[in-house]
Formats: structure tokens, C-alpha cells, sequence
């Protein structure tokens, strides 16, 4: 590179550029130094060292498109929530009501995130997060048992959306329905790195056994099974419903 641009230099053409050598990054400009006959007998050089400069330049490029990937999936995420959130409505209010929780969980997703800088979110942040509002009345009615794990960024917001598509359920038809009805969320880690979650509700009305799939239930199939890469497995019993998860915290599994 430093070559090139003396080569330039010695045909009487200022020269200008960047240049790495080996950690450092330098700015150098090379002036041709001419005598009376305007001959190029030498050359005058000069290099800055912008290493640190050039660092921040990079990450602000790196933060600039991994701000835009961002955007265009939250875009794509609200589109998607606007269309489902649509089919199973019977009124523009009850429209209303699904797409302002389902949005909700998309904000408390974000909330999880920032806390990390966007490198992941803790499960148990997620859990109280996303079911503080539903946490009222008995302390006990909605338990945390295992292990805590950090989940990376790329599963923590449909992860939100998961645990608020189930509590919405358990408000409107489940155990939460009730103020006998509680919920337990069970957690805990795999030799094969992949976390387990466990949802089970007890103490609500009995489920019809004649009970048809929703939007809801489609919309947790597609953020477990495509989004996470995972299982789920909604078995609805008479005593409430139970809700197996399990997802591989390495998204290339």
C-alpha cells in the first residue's frame, strides 16, 4: 500500500490513503519534492496514526446495520403480530386489546435487552418482566422454580412473546381466570445445551376436550419451531393446561 503510494508521489502527483500495519492504522500523505525544472528529486511524507479513530468508525458502521437489521425485523415482527392478531378478532376492540399486549411484549423484550446492551437476557428477567402485570392478589400464584439462564438476543424476544401469548391464554380461558388458579414455570438446562420450560396451570375451569387450535395457539408454534429453532408441545387437560418448551441456547443446533 505504502509502495503504491510513493510510486503515485514519484510521478508528481500527490498521494493520499489509509494503511494497516500490523495492529496500528495510519493516514499518510506523500508530496512530490520537485527542483527548479520541476524534476521530482524526492518526496515529503507524513503519517498520522488514527488507529483509535478508525476503530470507532468501524463499530459506528458495525452498530449502523445491525441498527437497521433490527428495525426491519421489528417491522416484519409487528406486520406479522398486526395480521394474526386480526384473524382471531371478533370486534375491532378485542383487535385492539390482542395487538396492544402482543406489542407490549415486544417493548418488555427490549427492556430485557438493553439491560445487556442487546448480548442477551436473563430467563427469570423475562418471566417477571413480561408477568408482573398478571402478578397481583396471591403472591403464589404464579411460581418460578429452577435454574436461572441467560439467553441470547436472538432468543429472548420471541421468547417474551411466548411466556405473554401463554399468560394471556391463562387470563382469558385458564387457571389465571380464577382466584383459586395458579401457574408454575419450571426451568432448568440440558447436558445438550438446550433449556427446558415447563408451564403448567392447575386450579382453573375445566378445558373442553373439544378445544380447536387459535391464532394463538399458531402463533406459539411459529415463534418455538421457526424463529427458536425448538419444540413445543400444548397438551390442554381437563385440570389446565400444560406447555412443554424446549430450545437449543446455540441457534446453530
Amino acid at each position: 500500500e505504502i509502495l503504491e503510494q510513493v510510486n503515485t508521489a514519484l510521478t508528481g502527483i500527490e498521494s493520499h490513503g489509509v494503511t494497516h500495519i500490523g495492529d496500528k492504522c495510519f493516514e499518510v500523505w506523500f508530496t512530490p519534492v520537485c527542483d527548479d525544472d520541476k524534476i521530482v528529486v524526492g518526496l515529503s511524507g507524513v503519517a498520522i496514526d488514527i488507529t483509535h479513530r478508525n476503530k470507532l468508525e468501524q463499530q459506528q458502521t458495525i452498530m449502523m446495520s445491525e441498527l437497521d437489521h433490527r428495525v426491519k425485523n421489528n417491522i416484519a415482527a409487528v406486520m406479522s403480530l398486526v395480521g394474526l392478531s386480526k384473524q382471531g378478532a371478533q370486534s375491532i376492540e378485542e383487535f385492539a386489546e390482542t395487538l396492544d399486549g402482543r406489542l407490549h411484549s415486544l417493548a418488555v423484550a427490549h427492556s430485557a435487552l438493553a439491560k445487556s446492551h442487546w448480548n442477551g437476557a436473563w430467563m427469570r428477567d423475562i418471566l417477571l418482566l413480561t408477568l408482573q402485570p398478571y402478578m397481583v392478589g396471591q403472591t403464589d400464584r404464579i411460581r418460578f422454580v429452577g435454574s436461572d439462564v441467560e439467553l441470547p438476543g436472538t432468543l429472548a424476544r420471541p421468547m417474551c412473546m411466548v411466556i405473554h401469548e401463554l399468560a394471556t391464554n391463562a387470563v382469558k380461558y385458564g387457571s389465571l381466570s380464577t382466584t383459586e388458579g395458579s401457574v408454575l414455570i419450571t426451568t432448568n438446562i440440558s447436558d445438550d445445551a438446550k433449556v427446558h420450560i415447563s408451564w403448567v396451570e392447575t386450579g382453573g375451569p375445566p378445558i373442553p376436550t373439544d378445544i380447536k387450535p387459535s391464532t394463538g395457539t399458531s402463533l406459539l408454534e411459529g415463534l418455538v419451531n421457526h424463529e427458536m429453532h425448538g419444540t413445543i408441545e400444548l397438551n390442554f387437560l381437563t385440570e389446565g393446561l400444560v406447555c412443554q418448551i424446549e430450545v437449543p441456547l446455540d441457534m446453530k443446533t
